[in-house]
């Protein structure tokens, strides 16, 4: 089917394990199991519950919504400072604990001031990777995806998020394309500065941050009309 025919997009979320050194599947011998034999107790991070993984398959549909096909995916994690939080537990120690490159991420908003500051909540959902295939590319489907990125955090979870955080870096799959040269990738990431910043993304040190208090539509729509 012509792509000119996919006149509609979701996103379509499922939860993941955050395994990072905890919470990684240890596998059980099954006949010692069903003769208890062994047990199947595993050992976690207590503050893993503050880190969760999700992601969503880019979905997209024709007109009558008889066909899809996935596009493309968001990997993404939410930090619950709130819930850190109100259950009294270190922030430091908490994310440190689960995964010691996670301090750029939780600690940008307390650099910010004024209406840089998120009022509607304190949670966090960085972006590790936003990657359309390239047979769908150049068809606005990671801006849409991006757009209903929020609310399907919400509706789909039940998380709410204040800021979302990203690091502009070109990704490819070695399935299917070959690896960028130097020059290429640095072409792409100034592309992809242009990108994250028509959504609404300021920059803070080496990472793009958008505060959700703001309509991310409303704001593409604002940048496009001032271009």
């Amino acid at each position: 089917m012509a792509e000119k025919n996919w006149k509609n997009i979701s996103l379509k979320g499922k939860l993941e394990s955050y395994c990072n050194g905890f919470g990684q599947p240890v596998p059980i011998n099954i006949n010692e199991l069903l003769k208890g034999k062994t047990t199947f107790e595993e050992n976690a991070s207590p503050y893993e519950k503050y880190l969760v993984g999700i992601s969503f398959d880019i979905v997209v549909h024709n007109k009558d919504l008889s066909k899809e096909i996935i596009v493309g995916s968001i990997h993404g994690k939410y930090y619950d400072i709130e819930k850190c939080e109100k259950d009294d537990a270190d922030i430091d120690e908490a994310f440190n604990d689960i995964d010691q490159y996670t301090f750029d991420i939780y600690n940008l908003p307390s650099d910010l001031e004024g209406d840089e500051v998120s009022i509607i909540s304190d949670n966090i959902f960085s972006i590790d990777s936003l990657y359309i295939e390239p047979e769908y590319r150049n068809n606005r489907y990671g801006t849409c995806a991006m757009l209903l990125l929020p609310n399907a955090l919400e509706t789909q979870f039940n998380r709410n998020v204040g800021y979302l955080i990203t690091e502009p870096r070109p990704i490819y799959d070695p399935q299917k394309e070959d690896k960028n040269s130097n020059g290429e990738c640095v072409f792409l990431e100034k592309k992809l500065i242009r990108f994250w910043e028509a959504l609404g993304f300021k920059n803070k040190d080496s990472l793009f941050y958008f505060n959700a208090d703001y309509d991310m539509q409303k704001v593409y729509l604002s940048n496009k009309n001032i271009k």
